[in-house]
């Protein structure tokens, strides 16, 4: 009988330990995730510097800037990049970027957030490879971007030339 009784308690304890758990065995874990969003607005303007002479420095285009907005859910790293000018209408190569002016080389400058710059030293030298130039923007806010031009020494074309200035925005660290 003891012998029964015990078999019966050890099935008994198996049968238990493998049946399924009940609802009120069962638990879990809510998540909420809210996605980083990178957005900025840059206007889609020309700014115009006229016709500046070979060899001068310190040109500025008309309007003197524009602004980029964060329009995202996170602070902001802004990079810039400049490009090697294409004449127009031709679309041929033009002037190169450079950190000084040269034949066929022009140098283009940026600023932030002065209302005025007087001297080209509070001007940082665009480069084709992007660089970091303002370290954070608050979501909701603006910077005012402004610009400045060193004309090639001497050029071997007269014509019109167009270059792009990209901004670019990465989460702020």
């Amino acid at each position: 009988m003891k012998l029964l009784a015990a078999l019966f308690l050890f099935v008994l304890s198996i049968t238990l330990l493998y049946l399924p758990a009940g609802a009120d065995d069962e638990g879990g874990v809510e998540i909420v995730v809210t996605p980083k969003v990178i957005s900025i607005s840059v206007p889609d303007i020309v700014l115009d510097y006229n016709s500046p002479q070979t060899g001068s420095t310190d040109n500025r285009p008309s309007p003197l800037g524009f602004d980029v907005t964060n329009n995202g859910t996170a602070n902001v790293k802004l990079q810039i990049a400049g490009s090697d000018t294409v004449g127009d209408p031709s679309g041929l190569p033009g002037w190169e970027l450079g950190s000084a002016p040269g034949a066929d080389t022009y140098v283009h400058r940026y600023a932030v957030g002065f209302s005025n710059p007087i001297y080209p030293g509070e001007f940082g030298i665009m480069d084709e490879v992007a660089q970091d130039f303002l370290q954070s923007l608050a979501t909701s806010s603006s910077a005012t971007i402004k610009l400045s031009l060193d004309m090639p020494t001497t050029t071997s074309t007269t014509e019109t030339q167009t270059a792009t200035v990209t901004i670019i925005a990465v989460e702020a660290p």
